[in-house]
């Protein structure tokens, strides 16, 4: 259906959508369009780190943020006693500090301590506790989703662990895709945070599915052209993801290559 939206732009809407991804040999990043991996995993390194300072990013040379936290933005989100460049109160504040006190994106927040470590305990189940139900990471707090510059589209990963065949799974929800622009960069973020996890010396697990479930699935109206001249090229098979070298801290940088794909 067409849809309204808060950009005033418009959009095509469906609501309830699914996709799965078989991660055991392939890599689910899109060969129709340019993929920005150094992106992907530069922005989910921050988050797993509980960072929330888009300068990190900026420096990088990763500007997906620039937009939404730019001084502008941040004033007509009523966050102006915000710095320019603060995400607030979303995805890397949440994976680390949910419940904590929010105090910026240039205070020292100490893990375990400043709100509840969501990522920590997620690893602790995966390796103590793998048949638990509860295997969860929220990154919606309805009580604080106007401190965020914007709030998280990717709410929920639940993880699966397959004792018998020693395998990884994760369902993702998002309350809201834009399906042409976003949507596979969400894929990719879930599918590199299993084989992340599966990667550290102390987790004896392959990578399994990878199930998202998309609420509001949307194309913005000003997009439609290039929807149209994406659908017209042919596909390639699915990449291989690599992780070159394995962890003790999930936080720490890795060497990842994704091979088969050009971008």
């Amino acid at each position: 259906i067409i849809r309204g939206d808060r950009t005033g732009t418009g959009t095509i809407s469906l609501f309830g959508q699914v996709q799965k991804f078989d991660l055991r040999d392939t890599f689910p990043a899109l060969t129709t369009k340019r993929v920005f991996m150094k992106g992907i995993f530069e922005e989910l390194m921050l988050y797993l780190r509980g960072q929330t300072d888009n300068k990190i990013l900026v420096e990088k040379g990763i500007h997906i943020w620039d937009g939404n936290t730019s001084r502008e933005f941040l004033d007509k989100r009523g966050l102006t006693h915000y710095e320019e460049g603060d995400m607030g109160e979303t995805y890397g504040f949440n994976y680390r500090h949910f419940g904590g006190e929010y105090k910026g994106c240039s205070h020292e927040y100490v893990k375990g301590e400043d709100g509840f470590d969501q990522l920590a305990n997620v690893l602790d189940l995966i390796k103590n506790n793998p048949e638990s139900r509860r295997i969860i990471i929220t990154l919606w707090n309805p009580k604080t989703e106007f401190k965020a510059a914007l709030p998280s589209c990717l709410c929920w990963y639940q993880f699966y662990v397959n004792t018998e065949k020693k395998e990884l799974s994760l369902l993702i929800n998002l309350r809201s895709s834009d399906f042409f622009l976003a949507n596979n960069w969400n894929v990719c973020t879930g599918a590199l945070l299993v084989h992340l996890i599966c990667n550290l010396e102390d987790i004896d697990l392959m990578p399994g599915d990878l199930t998202v479930i998309s609420g509001d699935t949307h194309i913005y109206s000003n997009h439609m052209e290039q929807v149209k001249e994406n659908l017209t090229r042919d596909t390639r098979p699915f990449p291989k993801l690599i992780v070159n070298e394995s962890k003790k801290n999930i936080e720490d940088s890795l060497s990842v290559e994704v091979l088969g794909y050009r971008a």
